[in-house]
């Protein structure tokens, strides 16, 4: 999608439309506004939705059952799946699709951003993440498999402390539903938007007084 560049805009708008998911979900009042702008709210995807829907349509035209698994291969399984799931319809896989796209782009992009900011920043924990690689994957035929990868445990932890000092989630907000309820010992009136800020969260800093 992105071999000579972001020649779509496809990137830049993920990112906006991250940005935009981040401030309006928190800003409800502000979304029911937007939605009565679609040229802003959603024209902004009508491109995307077509590239992802011919994207699934020729994956699925020219799917030759390949070893090879990613997000698209498990949605065409779901199409000769069994009974106790209905199948995924093309509207279907092209909307996972356009959702992995928007959320999968700039949020993995900035986690490895920080990863390797992180690690940069530290000398020490570079070398000795170095020295792990050259032990473990010295040899050219050794598998770089993601099990394989899994098995280390000097970069297992280093992925998963950049995902709890640079979440590329900000906040994660949820919206009490039905009638009032008690947060942590508050009275929280219903359709209040409640936010929890993964950085406090992640580096302890909620609950400490």
């Amino acid at each position: 999608m992105i071999v000579h560049g972001d020649t779509s805009g496809f990137v830049k708008q993920a990112q906006l439309s991250m940005a935009m998911f981040d401030v309006f979900t928190e800003l409800r009042w502000a979304l029911e506004i937007l939605e009565w702008f679609p040229a802003i709210a959603r024209n902004p995807l009508v491109p995307q939705f077509a590239y992802c829907k011919k994207m699934m349509h020729d994956r699925a035209e020219h799917d030759c059952g390949s070893d090879h698994e990613d997000f698209a291969s498990y949605w065409l399984q779901e199409r000769t799946r069994s009974q106790r799931h209905p199948a995924l319809t093309p509207d279907d896989m092209t909307l996972e699709a356009l959702l992995a796209m928007q959320a999968g782009l700039d949020t993995v992009g900035a986690t490895f951003v920080h990863m390797i900011y992180f690690v940069l920043s530290n000398p020490a924990i570079g070398e000795r993440l170095k020295e792990e690689l050259e032990r473990n994957l010295s040899d050219q035929n050794t598998s770089m498999d993601i099990d394989s990868l899994m098995q280390l445990p000097y970069l297992s932890a280093i992925v998963e402390e950049s995902f709890r000092l640079g979440s590329p989630w900000h906040s994660v907000p949820r919206q009490v539903a039905g009638q009032a309820t008690v947060i942590d010992g508050f009275a929280v009136p219903p359709n209040t938007v409640v936010a929890i800020c993964t950085g406090a969260l992640a580096s302890g800093r909620i609950g400490t007084g």
